[in-house]
């Protein structure tokens, strides 16, 4: 069951204050000297006002929490949405501040106004702990820089489930953003010179090599994506295609970069209302976010969501229904029904369930009714 709660505002009464323990701040205080103007009431309101302040002030640093909201991207008449993260302010909340972290947690947080509630995203039994993520994921960032940023804002050492089951596995293989052989397509493995992990393949290069080419790629896709922006699409898809093709030729299949270019066209192809291959191609990109972040990830719902309105727009019902479904499951685990993206799925979903049924006449041999 959801739990919601509001943000601590440091303007609290005495009472407030005082059931929150902070008589321990205020027992060492000394009595300062008053001014003929000043009366000994005014002082005493100060000091407390002063302590809590402070106390709020030093608490920013590891219990202050990003107010965030889903933020649509690009021009109103668009008809495929692109959603991103937006951080719109920050607040303490005492409640939250108790959760302990995880890189892999239990618990999706989303914000209606300045009200956090918590959601459980995977099943928590009785007993368990409710854990909650301070940012480093596992599907976002290595073991290395995840330890970095928490040991550096937070002062521990990680040791969730998914550090220690990184710690005891460093080596299980190259990972998801990996490149591959431009022989024979495998994977490739090693520090500074890989090596193809193929049976009968001898190929190596240098690491050095790769990461030069790839950032050339990323650069070539960032050009790419501002042609789209700017709405000359013919040429992006030119160009996004050609990044298609280098990229297949040196990276995973589930590499990042790859599900980049496959976004980027699906949203071309969009635009230009060419629904089909734009589904082509999203599914194509929905793959490498679930094998990033999980088939129950929000990102995954952010990615159904515009899957499902790419099958609504090219009038594929029965795709478009199964999505809507899939997209509506995802999504309830991490907002509430009143979440923009749920009410326009469930829309569609009416918008389709409407329809007049268009009968269809006995099959005859040989050919389509």
């Amino acid at each position: 069951m959801p739990i919601a709660l509001q943000p601590s505002s440091t303007w609290v009464s005495m009472k407030q204050l005082e059931a929150a323990g902070l008589q321990a701040f205020t027992a060492d205080l000394k009595p300062t000297k008053l001014k003929a103007s000043e009366t000994p009431v005014l002082c005493a309101e100060l000091n407390v006002w002063g302590v809590a302040m402070l106390r709020h002030m030093l608490q920013l640093q590891c219990n202050a929490q990003a107010i965030t909201t889903i933020q649509q991207a690009g021009s109103k008449e668009n008809l495929i949405t692109d959603t991103r993260q937006v951080r719109l302010a920050t607040a303490l909340f005492p409640v939250v501040s108790l959760l302990n972290h995880s890189c892999s947690p239990n618990t999706s947080m989303s914000f209606i106004g300045t009200i956090a509630t918590i959601r459980a995203s995977q099943l928590i039994r009785r007993g368990q702990e409710i854990l909650h993520c301070y940012g480093p994921h596992e599907s976002r960032m290595g073991i290395a820089e995840r330890r970095q940023k928490l040991r550096s804002q937070y002062f521990f050492d990680c040791n969730c489930p998914a550090c220690e089951r990184e710690k005891q596995s460093p080596l299980s293989g190259p990972g998801r953003e990996a490149f591959r052989c431009h022989r024979c397509r495998a994977l490739l493995q090693g520090d500074d010179v890989l090596s193809c992990g193929g049976p009968a393949c001898t190929e190596s290069v240098s690491r050095h090599l790769l990461v030069s080419r790839l950032q050339d790629l990323q650069r070539q896709v960032g050009a790419a994506q501002k042609r789209l922006r700017n709405g000359r699409l013919e040429l992006a898809i030119q160009l996004l295609l050609g990044c298609q093709s280098d990229a297949e030729s040196f990276l995973s299949a589930e590499h990042s970069v790859v599900g980049e270019i496959e976004d980027a066209l699906a949203q071309a192809y969009a635009a230009l209302g060419d629904w089909e291959k734009s589904a082509t191609h999203l599914q194509k990109s929905l793959q490498v976010v679930e094998v990033h972040h999980g088939p129950s990830s929000v990102e995954m719902g952010h990615e159904l969501f515009k899957l499902a309105q790419v099958f609504f727009n090219g009038c594929a019902i029965p795709e478009a229904l199964n999505t809507i479904q899939k997209a509506e499951k995802v999504l309830l685990v991490h907002y509430g029904p009143w979440n923009d993206e749920i009410r326009e799925l469930q829309k569609m979903k009416s918008c389709l369930l409407d329809l007049p049924t268009i009968p269809v006449g006995p099959k005859k041999q040989g050919g389509m009714s």
